[in-house]
């Protein structure tokens, strides 16, 4: 998810909302990896960013290793495994837009779709799922949900 603020309405962002041309909003995406069968291998979370948006270099997770991949312009979470006895694991990581002015009036994407993929140790088989990109309007943020289009 991407928010602005936390669960606890304290801001994880900063910058304008509604993002403003010529400004810096920064956002916070949240990602998270829940498991409730078997025991999971070889678990890599993906996000490319799209053009206009930047990494902030802030990533961080309870466990495994975010980075960003430069070349390819994706973050990375990677865990060698997430035994059954762990139910959830979290990272995050910051981005920031600077809206043009070709931008004004638009909701702009923060992210391309996450992609993941693991191996379930029980049964060997792989998982592999994919979710939506996120944008601006912070749908899942209720301090400032629906207030993702650009402004003058």
């Amino acid at each position: 998810v991407a928010r602005y603020f936390n669960d606890d309405d304290l801001a994880v962002g900063t910058g304008p909302v509604p993002p403003r041309v010529g400004a810096t909003t920064t956002y916070r995406i949240f990602w998270t990896a829940d498991n409730t069968l078997h025991e999971l291998t070889a678990l890599t979370l993906r996000v490319p960013l799209p053009p206009g948006v930047t990494y902030a270099e802030r990533g961080q997770a309870s466990a495994g290793d975010v980075r960003f991949d430069s070349a390819s312009s994706t973050m990375v979470w990677t865990l060698n495994r997430m035994p059954e006895s762990v139910t959830r694991l979290d990272g995050s990581f910051d981005v920031r837009v600077v809206p043009t002015s070709a931008d004004a009036g638009k909701i702009l994407p923060l992210t391309g779709p996450l992609s993941f993929e693991a191996t379930d140790a029980a049964a060997g088989g792989m998982i592999l799922r994919t979710m939506e990109p996120l944008d601006t309007n912070l749908d899942t943020d209720p301090q400032v949900s629906g207030k993702g289009k650009v402004v003058e």
